[in-house]
């Protein structure tokens, strides 16, 4: 099933954010006004969390990676409003919620990345290394082919038609082409994934990047350079050599990796 992780993941991030916040405000609100025992709340609380991820596993088969820790941020804020709840010092409740604000900036801030590119990429940090002949083809609208030359590196952004998420990410992949286009060492190519039945919109998301007049070379796949790269999710971006697979991942994780080894122009 195609995904598509938002490059900024800004849906996530204030999903993760504030749904937890709003968890520990409505848990206490209940405790105040002592509808429910606080320890009914608690339980039939974590209960239904407990459902609703059994039941993401029996429709999806695979729930996302995702959200298991949106799950435990959740489980956190409910168990966390109880002990609230039920101190009597301020200082010990100020302290309970400095800590876990804490955590929310940090696994907002940092774990998430990495937790979404793992995600995307099967690798927290969306380093392979793999060493094996890849055969990609790809031709741009006059049926020029994408030539994979030995002594480059290719920097690939995947995407399909009707993915927002792509749209999204074009103005920054733009950026890294612009600067970096005249580096000899790399090869910037977009490769859109033909979806069946998508001919009308394929053709009207190629007119949309012609609109923004982004300057990077578009190409579409022919020989589902998706399943050979085994790409699940859009927009993903492939850095590989014609003879080995380097990375796979989100756009800034590819930014960090070609400027942690001088390869672009900080």
């Amino acid at each position: 099933m195609i995904g598509t992780i938002p490059i900024r993941y800004n849906s996530f991030l204030l999903d993760f954010a504030i749904t937890p916040i709003l968890f520990l405000l409505v848990s206490l609100i209940l405790y105040k006004l002592k509808i429910l025992n606080p320890k009914t709340i608690l339980l039939n609380s974590l209960i239904g969390l407990i459902a609703v991820f059994f039941l993401m596993y029996l429709l999806d088969g695979n729930p996302s990676i995702i959200f298991i820790p949106n799950f435990i941020c959740y489980g956190i804020s409910i168990v966390l409003s109880y002990f609230i709840n039920n101190s009597k010092s301020i200082i010990k409740k100020g302290l309970l919620l400095f800590v876990y604000f804490i955590f929310l900036v940090i696994y907002i801030k940092v774990l998430f990345f990495y937790i979404a590119n793992y995600q995307n990429a099967g690798t927290f940090s969306g380093i392979i290394n793999s060493k094996s002949k890849l055969d990609l083809k790809a031709i741009d609208v006059n049926g020029n082919q994408l030539e994979f030359n030995n002594n480059k590196i290719f920097v690939l952004d995947f995407w399909f038609a009707g993915c927002g998420a792509c749209l999204n990410e074009f103005p920054e992949f733009e950026k890294l082409y612009l600067l970096n286009k005249k580096n000899p060492l790399l090869e910037f190519a977009s490769i859109g994934i033909p979806i069946k039945k998508q001919g009308d919109l394929e053709k009207l998301f190629i007119e949309k990047m012609e609109e923004k007049k982004y300057t990077f070379p578009v190409y579409t796949s022919v020989n589902k350079i998706d399943s050979i790269l085994e790409i699940t999710s859009y927009p993903t971006i492939i850095i590989c050599k014609k003879d080995s697979l380097i990375f796979k991942g989100s756009l800034e994780f590819a930014k960090k990796y070609l400027s942690k080894n001088n390869l672009i122009s900080k």
